[in-house]
């Protein structure tokens, strides 16, 4: 039987199907660029993630060692090799079988923890720790796409490395490894926290006084300014911890971390 109208055939037409394409690489060129950027922010959260969890474990644990330290001398502030010498109170035999960290006219075992045990610090057998920044290398901030030192520019390069503890006696530890960055190529110390201020790494702050033996450091029985008016030295150390990483990006990433030490053992 005849009918009034052709039936339509099955299928797509040459001009539906090039809309149905196009509208399909829309789709899916919409969706890559979204993907890109997800997986952008994720690199990059992963990675200062990282970053911050590597700063404030190294900043308890050099927090850990010097709270109940107290420091023998301390050596170039303003240069990229600053030299923090310390002891920590350690456990000696008492005589009646046990063991303490003072000894009999309750004064503390100074000393450090070497390879062999808890050691005093003596007179011609010194057993002390030493904290330094060690290099290990540069990176360029071109490279790391990152102003390393907030100066407006990519122009310049950086010592990077490690924070080194070590005793008298070879033991060794290894904080923030490569991730340190310890100072402006051809420039030395440098301004960490972007104020126009170059910032040493280790700085002593506090109350000013006569250093006698040149040291570096207060020690009892120094000339000093009283300024609280309480009887005693009162200072302090502050150790920056700027560091970087490049996510796998390669995008650079800066973090700064400090912490304060109240020095009670060398008042």
């Amino acid at each position: 039987m005849a009918t009034g109208k052709k039936r339509r055939r099955a299928g797509f037409t040459v001009l539906e199907m090039a809309v149905s394409v196009a509208i399909f690489i829309t789709v899916v060129a919409v969706c890559a660029s979204i993907l890109t950027k997800l997986t952008g922010f994720y690199v990059e959260a992963l990675a200062r993630s990282d970053l911050m969890e590597s700063g404030k474990v190294t900043q308890e644990q050099v927090f850990s060692e010097l709270f109940s330290a107290r420091v023998v001398s301390l050596a170039g502030t303003a240069s990229t090799d600053p030299v923090l010498t310390f002891v920590v109170p350690v456990e000696q035999p008492t005589g009646t079988g046990g063991s303490d960290f003072v000894d009999a006219d309750g004064d503390i075992n100074w000393g450090a923890v070497e390879p062999t045990g808890p050691q005093l610090d003596l007179t011609g057998d010194p057993h002390r720790v030493t904290l330094r920044a060690a290099v290990t290398g540069t990176v360029a901030e071109a490279d790391a796409r990152l102003d390393l030192n907030s100066d407006g520019d990519l122009g310049d390069s950086f010592q990077v490395g490690s924070l080194v503890l070590r005793t008298t006696g070879g033991l060794e530890r290894i904080l923030i490894p490569q991730r340190l960055i310890i100072g402006q190529v051809g420039g030395g110390i440098f301004d960490i926290d972007g104020d126009g201020v170059v910032d040493p790494l280790v700085q002593l702050q506090g109350e000013s006084f006569v250093d006698a033996n040149g040291n570096g450091i207060y020690d009892r029985g120094e000339a000093f300014t009283d300024d609280n008016g309480n009887g005693r030295w009162d200072g302090s150390l502050s150790i920056s911890f700027p560091i970087f990483s490049i996510d796998r990006n390669g995008q650079g990433h800066r973090i700064v971390y400090r912490t304060a030490v109240r020095l009670l053992h060398n008042s």
